[in-house]
């Protein structure tokens, strides 16, 4: 990947004619590179027919390195907040588990936690007893009302609980 100039866009075959800038007549194009990979480009534009030389496009690359690094500082930053915040969740769910014996609330609390790092719409937990699934917990739309009704079971192997059976069929997640 490598930087390019435009020194007059009106007579180079590559330059793309941006609506929002029609006065352009000089452009100078650079990646942004981390690793030999393409995170974005930094793109420099004038009003003014080869308005960029050498040593702009040497300090353009520069700051261009700077750039790219300060993106992926940002993504690395994102990305170690995010998994703090997963593990800050199971930290919480592993407390809860072992200072309480009381199901319900446990399962309950386990599906708000886990809402705060996976966006869902509604999430179950059940139990297979014999060929069918047993209910213990729902957080979702439907409302725990419904789901606090004693004892819902779905039959497994059901078309409508298609996830659950391939879950189980193959040990993993679906």
């Amino acid at each position: 990947k490598k930087s390019r100039i435009a020194l007059d866009v009106g007579a180079d075959a590559v330059f793309f004619n941006n609506p929002y800038l029609p006065m352009t007549r000089s452009e100078a194009a650079i990646p942004l590179m981390i690793r030999n990979k393409v995170l974005g480009i930094l793109d420099i534009q004038s009003d003014k027919p080869q308005a960029f030389s050498l040593e702009d496009l040497d300090i353009l690359e520069t700051l261009a390195d700077q750039v790219a690094i300060a993106i992926e500082n940002a993504r690395l930053f994102g990305a170690a907040q995010a998994r703090t915040r997963e593990f800050t969740t199971l930290l919480e769910v592993s407390r809860n588990v072992a200072s309480t014996l009381d199901l319900v609330p446990l399962l309950s609390l386990i599906l708000q936690n886990l809402k705060q790092v996976v966006n869902y719409t509604g999430a179950a937990i059940a139990t297979l007893e014999g060929d069918e699934f047993v209910l213990l917990d729902y957080n979702g739309p439907i409302g725990s009302t419904f789901i606090r009704q004693p004892q819902i079971r779905y039959t497994y192997g059901t078309p409508d609980y298609g996830s659950f059976t391939v879950a189980l069929e193959n040990s993993s997640s679906y």
